[in-house]
């Protein structure tokens, strides 16, 4: 699945994929946090980690966490509507970074609210 996902980010770029090979490691953990979404909040938000501490990369990771969950959309059509929600909390993140909002709480925002979107029957009355 990560092969899949690298390859689509890439859109036959080398030069993406050059760069993404490089930090394959940080890839697979952002794949693990989508691996296990469903885990308890405080369990996502320590494998989040890789997000807090790469602000430099912050753009190209959330790009990739729009390929997850666009994979997850198109393979889960019963849950399509919570991924592509998702997808809007991750662009959300992305204006509120251009706009030079606090970055650790633009993470919080994207953890927090994509937990609660996919855990919505656990978060919500």
């Amino acid at each position: 699945n990560l092969n899949n996902n690298i390859l689509k980010m890439c859109d036959g770029s080398i030069g993406k994929c050059l760069s993404i090979k490089d930090k394959i490691e940080d890839y697979l953990q952002i794949e693990n946090i989508f691996i296990n979404i469903n885990k308890n909040l405080l369990q996502v938000i320590n494998l989040s980690e890789i997000l807090y501490k790469n602000k430099e990369n912050i753009n190209e990771y959330l790009e990739y966490i729009n390929v997850i969950l666009y994979q997850y959309a198109h393979n889960d059509y019963k849950n399509c509507e919570k991924f592509l929600n998702s997808i809007k909390i991750v662009e959300k993140t992305k204006q509120r970074l251009l706009s030079n909002s606090n970055y650790d709480m633009c993470i919080d925002y994207l953890v927090f609210n994509i937990w609660e979107e996919i855990n919505e029957k656990n978060s919500r009355c």
